[in-house]
């Protein structure tokens, strides 16, 4: 006794009217319009459970459709242009498991370009920044999962490219704290020790100390203050010490 069609037949097939779908158990599937025998104008599609799946409106590009996507559980999906089911253009939202937000950000052509967010299961951000072609692409920022800033610059098709980087230990503390140039370890930077006392403070090429730079203990006595080539210590002033930490 469900109602499937209301309107116009032409040679026995539904050709302008509403049209009505239903699951396999009897629940409402597709509340929506035809003309001229094919999809057209406002609809709406249900999950199983009764929540509205998708609102949209059928778009004149074959396969189009502009509305919004929701989960079964009713959080957002997609608003934006879907093109053969997919989303194309606009806003796109997806979710781990428990329901937590993974990625909030715009799509376009079907790929994540310009601003988005990724989520750690924790909820809390793991990168904000530009997308392009579904990759990071531009000015961004990268965190561990505990909220700790990992990266501040330019990224260039995924990788960090230009700009501030820091390690950590498993503990959190600080480990280095370093320049970005073109993918490698370049300019200024400072290493660590476990207790937070600085190991080293100067300047670094391909990822290690090249240039002016000094070098410490844990108990912050300094052991080499000159020039280092390529990690090694090259030209300077070094001191040694007792276990003690008197001079030698």
């Amino acid at each position: 006794g469900k109602l499937e069609f209301d309107g116009v037949f032409t040679h026995g097939d539904h050709w302008q009217g509403r049209v009505l779908t239903y699951h396999a158990d009897g629940t409402l599937h597709v509340d929506g319009l035809i003309a001229a025998g094919q999809s057209s104008g406002s609809f709406k599609s249900y999950h199983q459970n009764g929540n509205l799946f998708v609102e949209g409106r059928y778009e004149t590009v074959e396969g189009g459709v502009t509305g919004k996507r929701y989960r079964s559980d009713g959080k957002l999906e997609f608003n934006g242009t879907f093109r053969h089911g997919d989303p194309w253009n606009g806003r796109l939202l997806t979710y781990y498991a428990d329901g937590n937000r993974c990625f909030d950000g715009l799509v376009v052509s079907g790929q994540a370009t310009g601003l988005g967010k990724e989520y750690n299961e924790n909820g809390r951000v793991s990168f904000e920044g530009q997308y392009e072609n579904g990759e990071w692409h531009g000015a961004g920022r990268e965190y561990r999962s505990d909220g700790k800033l990992e990266f501040d610059g330019d990224f260039k098709r995924g990788a960090r490219w230009n700009g501030r980087r820091w390690t950590y230990y498993d503990d959190g503390a600080l480990h280095f704290e370093v320049l970005v140039d073109s993918g490698q370890v370049n300019g200024p930077g400072k290493e660590y020790y476990s207790n937070r006392q600085v190991a080293f403070e100067g300047q670094c090429l391909n990822g290690k100390p090249h240039g002016a730079g000094k070098e410490y203990r844990s108990d912050g006595k300094v052991e080499f203050d000159g020039d280092f080539k390529r990690g090694v210590q090259w030209q300077g002033r070094r001191w040694t010490y007792y276990d003690d930490g008197a001079l030698h």
